[in-house]
């Protein structure tokens, strides 16, 4: 006999899990007279069958010759109902063991109170610190704090080049790989070299140079495994090679992470690749005369120096010194990329480059490299050392024979705000094989490191006065260098010292009190009187603060305070 219809029996349930539905159940399916069973669907989409037969008996057991009439008056504050009767009387039934039962079937993941995806999402922003924690999700199904050792993330980069990247057959060059850190953290990596396949050429024994606080393993004959490759340091593989045939030989490195507690910021500078191209080498007695290698602006409106070298000695023993006008030009480039120089006649290039590292803003009275009457200099230090034939090119200068464009990179990327990074390059050209070398000879720069000329940036306010500045320089060290930048000439340059002045001129009876702004330079100087000037001495906030009294005549006159400012009062 049936004691309840179905729609009663399903009420009864639906009343009873009211409290739970909007985190557990979705749910109740249809009561199953035949079983005795209700069938619970919880919110993962599980359903949950319950046999209810024993609640029922026990309230059948108590009621002995009456039936269940209907489920009345449920109440959710305490998981109760009523059974009504066919005698009217009615009987409690506590439903929470149905409830907890259905519950406790299914575990829930527990999500922790206001840590959601919204909540993260409206965090704030800012740059990572030292001994910093990061929140992952873990591929092991484990959210934790990360911690690491000193940094979490590391900027690490791979670049291949070859010292000539146009041999002759039974040649030799160099293809060398730089592996770097440029970010905070430590890093230990795996370096992968491809090489050509065949057997036209052969690979002599690396030579391996580094930081002595890094360590190079050797784990078979084309990977290296690198460890504490700290900020600022490089590992340097370099493998002579021999072309035994013509042709085009290719050789890569490819850079992955070793140590899975790391970040790096960008992996699309974690591959290079450079081309060999090999032509077979004709015979006869060396010469001096053969035509000089033309190499022009990228424009091709101008022709840039080239010039013999007839005193090179293939032993390395020679020395180059960029310093002449006449035989030098300069480069100026963009942060990234290259610029192309049009080149006719050259069959092979071996370049050699200096790396400058460049203290930002450059030291008080260094030389600096004057550009277009006044406008402006690139930072500018050191400009004679010496190129040695034994320099390598550490930057990738490449001579692309196909295309003939002779190019040039950008300067490496500076190892802190403090400083700048250019370079100074030797490139020694071939017209064929019995011809001696040609040489050219520069310095590159990127245009973003161009600063005004130091001095006196500035005068403010204006109102009342007048303000003009000039520039003196001393003897030029070289004159009429040619500055080429992607398009072509962009001006013409000099070295020498200089700066640039201001004279303020302040009418009779006008108090004034105003800043002169500086960039370059620094003083702490003072004067005292009716025109008082102070140096503030600090580069980070550099300035001499003008105070002029109202009764200041001509005779207050200063005449280029630090060498930079002259203020005039008249009569």
């Amino acid at each position: 006999m049936s004691l309840m219809t179905e729609h009663e029996v399903k009420c009864m349930i639906d009343d009873a899990l009211k409290e739970h539905m909007d985190k557990y159940v979705t749910s109740v399916r249809p009561y199953n007279g035949d079983t005795q069973s209700i069938s619970i669907v919880m919110s993962d989409g599980n359903v949950v069958t319950m046999d209810v037969s024993g609640l029922i008996a026990d309230v059948l057991s108590k009621t002995k010759d009456v039936h269940v009439v209907a489920w009345t008056e449920y109440n959710p504050a305490n998981n109760t109902g009523q059974l009504l009767m066919s005698n009217g009387t009615k009987v409690p039934v506590d439903l929470s063991a149905v409830i907890a039962d259905a519950i406790a079937s299914i575990v829930f993941p527990e999500i922790p109170k206001g840590l959601d995806c919204e909540a993260v999402g409206n965090l704030p922003k800012r740059a990572y610190k030292t001994g910093d924690s990061v929140l992952v999700h873990g591929t092991d199904g484990v959210c934790a704090r990360v911690e690491t050792k000193p940094g979490i993330f590391t900027d690490v980069r791979v670049s291949v080049v070859a010292r000539q990247g146009y041999i002759y057959v039974n040649a030799s060059t160099d293809v060398i790989t730089t592996v770097q850190n440029l970010a905070q953290a430590a890093a230990t990596v795996r370096v992968t070299l491809s090489n050509p396949s065949g057997t036209t050429y052969e690979l002599g024994e690396p030579v391996i140079e580094k930081d002595p606080t890094t360590t190079v393993t050797k784990q078979s004959d084309n990977v290296y495994l690198i460890e504490n490759l700290t900020q600022g340091s490089k590992v340097i593989i370099t493998r002579p090679v021999k072309a035994l045939a013509k042709g085009s030989y290719g050789f890569s490195a490819n850079l992955t992470i070793a140590d899975g507690n790391i970040f790096d910021y960008s992996t699309t500078d974690d591959y290079s690749a450079v081309n060999i191209t090999v032509a077979e080498a004709s015979t006869g007695t060396p010469t001096t005369s053969c035509p000089l290698v033309k190499l022009y602006s990228p424009d091709r409106a101008t022709e840039l120096p080239v010039k013999e070298y007839p005193g090179y000695e293939s032993s390395g023993t020679s020395c180059f010194y960029p310093g002449s006008n006449a035989d030098s030009f300069v480069i100026l480039t963009d942060d990234t990329g290259y610029v192309d120089l049009p080149i006719e006649g050259a069959t092979t290039a071996i370049a050699h480059a200096l790396i400058i590292r460049q203290s930002n803003p450059p030291l008080l009275g260094r030389p600096i490299f004057v550009m277009s009457n006044n406008t402006s200099q690139p930072v500018f230090e050191g400009d004679y050392l010496q190129i040695n034939s034994l320099n390598r090119d550490e930057v990738g200068i490449v001579l692309d024979v196909a295309n003939k464009k002779l190019k040039f990179p950008a300067p490496p990327v500076p190892d802190g705000a403090a400083f700048t990074m250019h370079y100074k390059f030797i490139v020694e050209l071939k017209a064929g094989p019995t011809c001696s070398p040609q040489i050219i000879t520069g310095i590159v720069f990127r245009k973003s490191d161009i600063k005004p000329v130091p001095g006196v940036a500035s005068v403010t306010p204006t109102t009342g006065i007048s303000v003009v500045y000039d520039y003196a320089y001393g003897l030029d060290v070289t004159t009429g260098f040619f500055v080429v930048d992607k398009t072509g000439v962009h001006a013409r340059g000099r070295v020498t010292t200089g700066l640039r002045k201001a004279t303020v001129t302040i009418p009779k009876g006008l108090a004034y009190t105003g800043v002169a702004n500086l960039t370059g330079q620094t003083t702490s100087q003072s004067s005292t009187g009716n025109v008082t000037l102070v140096g503030s001495g600090n580069l980070a906030d550099n300035k001499i603060t003008i105070d002029v009294k109202s009764t200041a005549t001509a005779i207050d006159t200063i005449k280029e305070f630090a060498g930079l400012l002259t203020i005039n009062t008249t009569d």
